[in-house]
């Protein structure tokens, strides 16, 4: 069940990848399609002490969405109002529910922090897990080379906190 739902986390952050990268060679320069949020996550620095503190707060999250399904339902709810999430949208849905904040904030996360940490994640380790698979694609405008090489070393813990994360949505449907 829990590779299942990493493969899912998995292709779709894959697909986002191939889908930028044939939208910036369509336009002949892949910085055509560099955005503010692109820029942030590509940016954000991955390091061993966040990843463990990103793992204990999705521990935690995941626990209070389980304990609380109705929390889990109505964050779902406001997250599909936006087809494509931002940094900003993302943010604005765990900043609507204080028990989520306080659990980031006990982990030394802001709400935006987190999302940013987690948009990195996901696009690194689509990335990484593409290119262990031998598809050959530009490294997408969300990572960067040593985000990507901090993921091939820590990928095992990576793929683990993403299907964690993934679980209680899976768990109400």
């Amino acid at each position: 069940m829990m590779h299942r739902k990493f493969t899912l986390t998995v292709v779709i952050a894959a697909a986002c990848i191939v889908g930028s990268a044939r939208t910036a060679s369509a336009q002949g320069n892949s910085t055509d399609q560099d955005t503010p949020d692109k820029k942030e996550v590509r940016e954000y620095a991955l390091t061993a002490d966040k990843l463990t503190r990103y793992e204990n707060a999705v521990k935690a999250i995941v626990k209070l969405t389980n304990d609380n399904p109705t929390l889990k339902k109505q964050m779902d709810a406001e997250a599909a109002k936006t087809p494509m999430p931002t940094i900003t949208t993302s943010t604005t849905v765990i900043a609507n529910h204080s028990e989520v904040v306080s659990i980031l904030k006990q982990f030394g996360f802001t709400p935006r922090e987190y999302v940013v940490m987690t948009f990195s994640l996901i696009s690194s380790a689509g990335y990484v897990s593409m290119k262990k698979s031998g598809i050959s694609i530009p490294m997408p405008l969300t990572t960067s080379a040593a985000n990507v090489a901090f993921t091939q070393q820590y990928y095992d813990r990576i793929t683990a906190v993403l299907s964690t994360e993934a679980g209680p949505s899976d768990s109400n449907n």
